[in-house]
């Protein structure tokens, strides 16, 4: 029988699904984009009445050596904010033009990938009852690296190139999303990664090597903000994840938010996991959040749940506005 040790595993599972682009989920996974949906759509930025920070750190498979780590920063803002409107209705005259900023760092094993990117977005009604519209674009740089010291010492082959090969590789990046809401309904689709990127080394020189692009993935998101009465709502939504080469993914979530301070929840991700998630808002500008995924997949036998958290801060324009969030 042959040790294969978590590491060894690992690099087996990155090299069909990642190298090959079988099955490739590229980008990182987040829980918490029910929280911070920048995360998935770049039509985001400058929708809330404030300057949004949010910071998170995500430990997936906790106890599986080499298992995904990713850690993110964020914020955006309306530049033209004379044009909100301070009403207790929460509507928004006028268009906007915000901007926003996403960095990025995911390190699975022995792959890694950072990306920072600077967005652009446009906003503006449709209706004089609060329907709005927004389209975003996120322009940046994304760089990947692959560096499988210490992670084959159980593989046969060892002289393999398609293991033992060196990969540090920058490439611009882009993305773009709309996204339609009132304070009652949310509606979105964002695709990241637009022109699948090439990303092996000239001298790589292998069969597979018109696989190693960075796929283009889409997103796709709907969800509505029901008043339950006394200060409670209920925010069920859905996200659809869909790449090439792979079944379609979705996370079906439901969050129950307390006069706009506390909210919990919970989500399932087919055929993965199912995540509890809860948070506060204190003094009406610090969040904290953190979410469980409990994994149910096959990988359950070598690992357990995921863990996230995530950190924000809101900086109003000035005194007069008066919106915790408009839509969820």
């Amino acid at each position: 029988m042959i040790d294969i040790n978590s590491k060894s595993l690992l690099l087996f599972i990155l090299f069909n699904c990642c190298f090959c682009a079988l099955f490739a989920q590229q980008l990182p996974q987040y829980t918490q984009f029910v929280i911070n949906p920048y995360l998935v759509n770049p039509a985001i930025a400058g929708t809330e009445d404030f300057i949004h920070l949010q910071a998170g750190y995500r430990s997936q498979w906790s106890g599986f050596e080499g298992a995904p780590e990713t850690a993110y920063f964020s914020g955006h803002s309306t530049l033209n904010n004379g044009s909100i409107a301070q009403q207790k209705s929460r509507r928004i005259s006028g268009s906007r033009v915000s901007m926003g900023l996403i960095l990025t760092n995911d390190k699975t094993g022995p792959l890694e990938q950072s990306t920072g990117a600077l967005t652009f977005a446009y906003n503006f009604p449709l209706s004089a009852q609060g329907l709005r519209l927004s389209f975003g674009l996120n322009a940046g740089m994304k760089r990947f690296a692959y560096d499988p010291a210490g992670y084959t010492d159980h593989i046969l082959h060892q002289d393999d190139p398609a293991i033992q090969q060196l990969i540090s590789k920058s490439l611009l990046n882009f993305s773009a999303g709309f996204w339609l809401y009132d304070k009652n309904f949310f509606a979105g689709a964002s695709s990241f990664q637009l022109f699948n990127m090439d990303y092996s080394d000239q001298d790589f020189a292998l069969e597979i090597t018109s696989g190693n692009v960075f796929l283009r993935h889409y997103n796709a998101m709907l969800g509505f903000n029901v008043n339950m009465g006394e200060g409670l709502n209920l925010v069920p939504s859905v996200l659809f994840k869909m790449v090439a080469g792979a079944p379609i993914s979705y996370d079906l979530n439901a969050k129950f938010v307390v006069a706009d301070q506390y909210w919990l929840g919970g989500s399932y991700r087919r055929d993965d996991s199912f995540a509890f998630f809860g948070g506060l808002l204190i003094n009406n500008r610090i969040e904290l959040s953190y979410s469980f995924d409990m994994v149910f997949s096959k990988i359950r036998t070598a690992a357990a749940g995921s863990n996230e958290i995530h950190l924000g801060y809101r900086l109003f324009h000035g005194d007069r506005v008066n919106c915790p969030k408009s839509f969820w």
